[in-house]
């Protein structure tokens, strides 16, 4: 993995060191890979996935990346996913991790609150699609609902129409501030009912 060994060379260590015949497997069996800068302590997560395999992962990469946008960061131009799908991005995140952490919920009402000109439209039809309805609209749940974040009415009604999401919103909530069981068993059981 040649970014890896450039990120090695820049002074980042990973827990994972697989020498070069390992690399393939490593490639096949995980979905990323975690750097920290030894001096500055800056985190980098290389992904080539969105999801444990495990998981069926709704997302289609070649899509993606025929909708990479390019914004100016530094001076130099950075390829982007379209706001649009790094909603979705963030959605399927916090649901991989329980939304267990206030900080992916704030992730997402950022990004909503930034984009507000966001194709709300393509957003719940590709959702319907995907049949990712329930985990879009979970995530959209915590964001209005904890942090205030301001949705289109049409798409505030699709989100608050599904009842299941309120119990599992409710289920976060009481998790946030306590100790709480990580595991993704209420949401394999909820979002496929």
């Amino acid at each position: 993995m040649k970014l890896r060994n450039l990120l090695l060379l820049e002074g980042y260590v990973s827990d994972l060191r697989p020498s070069a015949a390992q690399d393939e497997a490593l490639i096949r069996s995980l979905y990323d890979c975690h750097f920290k800068h030894t001096k500055t302590g800056v985190n980098i997560d290389i992904h080539w996935g969105f999801l444990p395999k495990e998981f069926a992962s709704p997302v289609n990469t070649d899509r993606l990346w025929s909708s990479i946008q390019v914004v100016q960061l530094g001076g130099k131009e950075i390829p982007t996913l379209s706001q649009e799908d790094l909603l979705f991005i963030l959605c399927i995140h916090g649901y991989k991790h329980s939304w267990e952490d206030l900080r992916l919920i704030c992730d997402l009402s950022a990004l909503i609150q930034m984009h507000q000109e966001m194709d709300w439209k393509w957003v719940t039809d590709e959702a319907h699609r995907l049949g990712t309805d329930r985990m879009l609209f979970f995530g959209l749940y915590l964001a209005k609902t904890l942090l205030n974040t301001n949705l289109p009415d049409a798409v505030w009604q699709k989100v608050k129409s599904d009842t299941k999401v309120r119990s599992l919103a409710w289920e976060v909530t009481r998790n946030l501030f306590q100790d709480r069981d990580k595991s993704l068993g209420i949401f394999e059981r909820s979002l496929s009912t």
